[in-house]
């Protein structure tokens, strides 16, 4: 098993490295100050061995975003590979709806199932649940809620190889915007504090960790710091589209007392990438348009394999030539999002 994982992740680099034209992606950018590699990273989570990996630190080095709502359980054969230790239920702006209350029904019962499955695991390194908690347009009384009933579903797994933890995050509500509520709306930073004063409590467990969100795109290094502060111990990105921003954003953030894990989204089109750009906050800017020409067009002349085979080499040149290499990470947040994104996942990923 060690050997084949090893000559595929050296397959995958070699591919990488040597078949992407000059016009994609920058070059491959060497820094002595990687803490990770992708084969370190896959060795660590099947075999139990950490490669340049911290070996103190048990919390997750790749976590995969779940599916929920009509695609609940799509990724399960996925995930239930074993190359992810960790996993982010996220959090849906839709507040006050027969709607909302189905999906939040269905969320709670994936995670429930997740902490079985994790509960039955004979890895020595813990499998990481998190739970996002989003402020939307929530008021006081209703976040605590969510805390306290999000608190009850790590209650009952504190084995040593399942882990709890909540995404702190502000929410991305659009009604968040409006003049009249954007002055009273909750934010992550609250959350986080809210629920670091709920577990020194005893409300919730003792053993959930906090978790948040950055942009190194959007957000100004003080933010992440303020979060930290706040309680947070690990920092999942939006993707690091722009090399040099993103690169003096995590070189910013070495000495910080959280671990980053930067967060990888599976591009299938160059439409895909552009609801990426969007949704960083980042589309229309020259930094965006410059990513965009990068990325493969399909041409009349070839296939769909032929086209999905350029897209995948795109992809593990962002992963593995670019992102693996950024200061101050100990991970990466994969996001496939789309059923295509989960397809080809199985290839850009060992």
């Amino acid at each position: 098993m060690v050997s084949f994982y090893s000559q595929r992740i050296a397959s995958m680099i070699v591919s990488a490295r040597t078949s992407i034209h000059t016009s994609s992606l920058p070059p491959v950018r060497h820094n002595t100050k990687c803490m990770i590699s992708m084969r370190a990273l896959s060795r660590a989570n099947h075999h139990n061995v950490e490669d340049g990996l911290n070996q103190e630190w048990d919390g997750p080095h790749m976590t995969l975003e779940r599916a929920i709502g009509d695609k609940a359980g799509s990724d399960n054969e996925t995930f239930q590979h074993g190359l992810f230790d960790g996993c982010v239920y996220p959090d849906l702006p839709l507040v006050g709806s027969s709607m909302a209350d189905g999906i939040e029904s269905c969320i709670i019962s994936q995670v429930q199932e997740t902490l079985r499955e994790g509960q039955k695991s004979t890895n020595t390194r813990p499998l990481w649940v998190a739970r996002t908690i989003a402020a939307q347009c929530l008021d006081k009384n209703h976040i605590n809620e969510k805390i306290l009933r999000s608190g009850n579903l790590f209650r009952a797994s504190t084995q040593k190889n399942v882990r709890g933890a909540f995404l702190c995050v502000s929410g991305a509500d659009p009604s968040r915007m409006l003049p009249f509520v954007k002055e009273t709306v909750k934010d992550g930073i609250y959350i986080l504090n809210q629920a670091r004063y709920m577990r020194q409590q005893g409300d919730i467990p003792e053993s959930v960790a906090l978790w948040s969100v950055g942009n190194p795109m959007t957000d100004p290094v003080s933010s992440v710091h303020r979060k930290v502060d706040a309680g947070a111990q690990v920092i999942l990105t939006q993707p690091p589209f722009f090399q040099y921003a993103s690169e003096s954003w995590f070189q910013s953030l070495e000495d910080i007392p959280a671990r980053i894990l930067a967060g990888v989204p599976i591009i299938t089109s160059p439409r895909n990438l552009s609801f990426w750009c969007g949704l960083c906050r980042v589309d229309g800017s020259p930094e965006a348009q410059a990513l965009q020409e990068t990325f493969p067009v399909k041409s009349m002349t070839e296939n769909t394999i032929e086209y999905e085979d350029r897209v995948i080499r795109w992809n593990r040149q962002f992963i593995e030539g670019y992102v693996l290499q950024l200061p101050a990470i100990s991970g990466i947040h994969v996001m496939p999002v789309t059923q295509t994104g989960l397809r080809l996942m199985k290839s850009i990923l060992p």
